[in-house]
C-alpha cells in the first residue's frame, strides 16, 4: 500500500488481491504469459466499477497482483495466499475469521461479474482459463514507525528500488525513495547492458547527494524465477562487469557516503520459487574490518564475506554511529 501511495485511515486494511481462476468449485493459478495486459486492464476496470468506494477500493500493481483497501476492516481474520490455494476447493480456503463474510462476498460477486463477461467467453473458446476471481490474501494495517533519518542523526538517507514491497518499507520511516532505471520482469534481458550503465550513473549521481545510498538488486530474482541458473550467472557477471567495477574505479571522487547494495529474496533456480535464508550484499566502504569476499554471488558470500543472522546488525553496520538516536 505505501508503495503504491494508497491513501489508508488508521481504520483501514490493505490486501495483496491477485487475479485468479475458478470452475465454480476450485481455486486455480494464472501465469503472467498466460494473460495480456490489456486483458488484465479491461477485468480491473469491470471490478473497480462494481466496488463500493465507502467499503473497498483497488489500486493497480503489476500484472496479475494488485491491491485491495478494505476501509474500516479487520485485521483478525486468516486468508490462505494464493500459492496454497492453488489447485484447492473453493470453499475450503476462503478467508476465516471476524466479519468473513463481507470477503467472501466480494469474492463471489466478482465472480458472478467476470464469469461470463465478454472477454472470459472469448478465453474459454480460446482454451484458456477465465479471469474471475480476485483472491485477497496477507491482510495489514498502516504502520507507525519513527523516521529512520532522524533516528540515525539527521542523515541523508535514499534508496533506488522499483520493487512495491521495498519502496514500501522504504516509505514507512522516511527513506527518500528513486526508481531504478532499469527494465521490467517481463523484458529485463533485452537490453541488460543499457540497463546496468544506466544504473550507474544513477549510483553516482545521488552518492554525491546523500550520506547512506540502499541499491536494491533484481535481476537476480527474476532470473531465478525463471528457473534459469545459466541467466542467473550471467546477470551476476553482467553485474560485476559493468556495475561494481565501474563504481570502484570512480569512488574517490564520491565523497564520503556509504552504499549497501543487497537483494530481498533467495529465489531458488530449482523451483522458482523464494526460500527464507541468507542473501548476499555489499557494504561499501566497509565498517570495521575488510573481510575477502571479492565478488556479487551467494558462494563468495558464504566462504569469504560476512554472515549475519539479524537483519539489524546490517543497518547499525552501515551507520557512521555507534547508537541509534531514540525517537518517540
Amino acid at each position: 500500500a505505501l508503495g503504491l501511495e494508497a491513501p489508508m485511515g488508521q481504520s483501514d486494511v490493505a490486501l495483496c488481491a491477485q487475479l485468479m481462476s475458478t470452475d465454480g468449485e476450485r481455486v486455480f493459478a494464472i501465469e503472467p504469459l498466460q494473460v495480456t495486459c490489456e486483458e488484465v486492464q479491461s477485468i480491473l476496470t469491470l471490478i473497480e466499477n462494481y466496488l463500493e468506494p465507502r467499503m473497498f477500493n483497488l489500486f493497480r500493481a503489476n500484472t496479475l497482483n494488485h491491491l485491495l483497501v478494505w476501509h474500516d476492516g479487520n485485521m483478525l481474520i486468516h486468508c490462505t495466499p494464493p500459492k496454497e490455494a492453488d489447485g484447492q476447493e473453493l470453499v475450503s480456503v476462503l478467508p476465516q475469521g471476524e466479519r468473513e463474510f463481507e470477503l467472501q462476498v466480494l469474492i463471489y460477486d466478482v465472480m458472478e461479474l467476470l464469469d461470463d463477461c465478454e472477454l472470459n467467453i472469448k478465453r474459454r473458446d480460446e482454451g484458456k482459463k477465465p479471469i474471475n476471481l480476485l483472491w485477497m490474501y496477507a491482510p495489514g494495517r498502516p504502520p507507525d514507525l519513527p523516521s529512520f533519518p532522524i533516528a540515525v542523526g539527521m542523515l541523508f538517507v535514499d534508496a533506488l528500488t522499483s520493487h512495491l514491497p521495498f519502496v514500501g518499507a522504504c516509505r514507512a520511516i522516511s527513506i527518500h525513495v528513486h526508481r531504478t532505471p532499469t527494465a521490467s520482469a517481463d523484458a529485463w534481458m533485452d537490453n541488460l547492458r543499457e540497463s546496468y550503465e544506466r544504473l550507474v550513473d544513477t549510483i553516482v549521481k545521488w552518492l554525491m547527494r546523500t550520506d547512506i545510498l540502499i541499491v536494491h538488486v533484481r535481476e537476480t530474482d527474476w532470473a531465478g524465477h525463471a528457473r534459469d541458473p545459466e541467466l542467473k550467472v550471467f546477470a551476476l557477471e553482467q553485474f560485476d562487469e559493468l556495475v561494481l567495477r565501474p563504481l570502484w574505479a570512480e569512488w574517490d571522487r564520491l565523497g564520503d557516503a556509504c552504499m549497501l547494495i543487497a537483494c530481498t529474496h533467495k529465489t531458488l533456480c530449482s523451483t522458482g520459487s523464494h526460500e527464507n535464508g541468507h542473501v548476499p550484499f555489499i557494504l561499501y566502504p566497509p565498517r570495521g574490518r575488510p573481510n575477502d569476499a571479492d565478488a556479487f554471488y551467494e558462494l563468495c558470500a558464504q566462504e569469504d564475506g560476512l554472515v549475519l543472522d539479524a537483519p539489524w546488525e546490517l543497518t547499525k553496520m552501515a551507520l557512521p554511529i555507534k547508537e541509534l538516536i531514540r525517537t518517540s
